[in-house]
């Protein structure tokens, strides 16, 4: 009976002892850590398969994804980082960022190992989207800018052989294509406020015009003013349909590719195989091609990015997670940036990113030029240099000014008398977010 009783108090003792050191049954999973991960569901399949690669890379890891939709997310996540509810990692939109770093939110990557090396290759647009005083707080997810989409087709049958190079002449163009019954209502645009709208678009105007919407004393400035006059122009000749008010960015788009606008100034994906490029769903596939905006080209942008919540647990796992999602691979290649080219034509914040043969190809399939992509990505302005963006009192604001803009665009109030409501607005505001 001893030996028998010996024996099994050193077995157990064994399988305690494996069981300690991370050997025994059943703790290969006790060990690893576990984060959580907060998305906007937008592809989450594709996300998913990110999640998946990485766990394959990094077995010790293991990742829970939590959505919400995407015009729920920031609610979501502000209220998951209010009462401290436990995840790792999460999407961060430059429009946020600053009011999340002021509540203690968001934690810096910058001592995140691989951070130095992905920082140099960073595009501008995307370095000024996710920093704040100084600091970065995420690695892109994508890069977003506001070229013209233009139907080629409408354009030649209109008689024209390129697009003009500034604002009057985009007014006699829309006029000919009226005229020649090729397009009722030849201009579209992202108006209701929903997402990236209207804002966003007047911003790229008055960039385009060499400007911005505000000065220093945030009085919205001559070139505001001149671009807001002449978009208001559009609806009073009848090249914008009346309805386009009430049309956030996907309807404007799909209006687009049935084929019932000649124009549209909005998101650069809106062009590619999700909506005017789509291989079922459009009437207009062949036909779109994006073009810089008039004047002096300059394009308006933003991003958005993987970062870490200041109250995570498992930061270095956090980082590892961050730096796989936004940086390149142990192979050198940025495989998230060239996942998302294909699956839904969103565009990179890393140099180089266009020269991957497989981006070229995914680009090209739906008529792009991914030099000339790459190109607008790399002079982009970003909108905290044509709009008081980055201001704590900024989102505030702009949901005052985007209906601000509808009763203008729509007739319902002057330009001049707008613009003076909007600059009234960013002033009180500016001075309470000062007490």
């Amino acid at each position: 009976m001893r030996p028998t009783a010996t024996c099994r108090f050193l077995a157990g003792l064994a399988i305690l002892t494996l069981a300690l050191v991370g050997l025994g049954p059943g703790s290969a999973t006790a060990q690893k850590t576990k984060l959580k991960m907060l998305f906007w569901t937008f592809q989450p399949q594709t996300v998913q398969g990110f999640v998946d690669e990485f766990m394959k890379r990094n077995p010790g890891i293991e990742v829970e994804l939590d959505g919400a939709p995407s015009s729920e997310y920031n609610a979501k996540a502000s209220v998951m980082l209010r009462s401290g509810s436990p995840f790792d990692v999460m999407y961060i939109r430059d429009a946020t960022l600053p009011q999340w770093v002021e509540n203690g939110w968001v934690h810096p990557i910058d001592g995140c190992p691989g951070v130095d090396a992905a920082k140099k290759d960073m595009l501008p647009l995307a370095r000024q989207s996710l920093s704040y005083k100084g600091k970065l707080y995420g690695l892109t997810y994508y890069t977003g800018f506001f070229p013209i989409i233009v139907n080629k087709k409408m354009m030649w049958d209109a008689g024209f052989t390129e697009p003009p190079r500034t604002f009057q002449g985009w007014l006699e163009q829309a006029r000919a294509v009226k005229a020649k019954h090729i397009a009722e209502y030849p201009m579209v645009w992202p108006i209701k406020p929903y997402g990236w709208g209207a804002m966003y678009v007047w911003a790229t105007m008055a960039a385009a015009k060499g400007g911005k919407v505000f000065d220093d004393k945030l009085e919205v400035t001559p070139v505001g003013l001149e671009t807001l006059k002449w978009w208001r122009q559009t609806f009073d000749e009848g090249l914008s349909n009346p309805a386009n008010i009430e049309w956030n960015n996907g309807d404007a788009a799909n209006v687009f590719s049935d084929g019932k606008a000649y124009m549209q100034w909005s998101l650069q994906f809106y062009a590619g195989n999700q909506y005017a490029n789509h291989p079922e769903k459009s009437r207009v596939r062949g036909q779109a091609m994006l073009v810089e905006p008039p004047e002096t080209g300059a394009t308006v942008g933003f991003a958005a990015g993987y970062g870490i919540n200041a109250a995570s647990k498992h930061k270095d796992a956090a980082c590892k997670l961050v730096t796989f999602l936004g940086g390149k691979d142990d192979k050198g290649v940025y495989l998230t940036p060239k996942a998302w080219v294909d699956a839904a034509a969103l565009t990179w914040g890393q140099r180089g990113v266009e020269k991957d043969p497989a981006v070229r190809a995914s680009l090209q399939s739906w008529g792009a030029d991914p030099d000339r992509i790459a190109g607008y990505l790399d002079k982009a302005v970003h909108l905290n240099q044509v709009l008081p963006y980055q201001e704590l009192w900024y989102f505030e604001w702009q949901e005052l000014a985007d209906k601000q803009l509808q009763e203008i665009l729509a007739g319902r109030q002057s330009p001049e008398d707008g613009v003076r409501v909007m600059a009234q607005n960013a002033k009180r505001l500016a001075a309470r977010y000062k007490r």
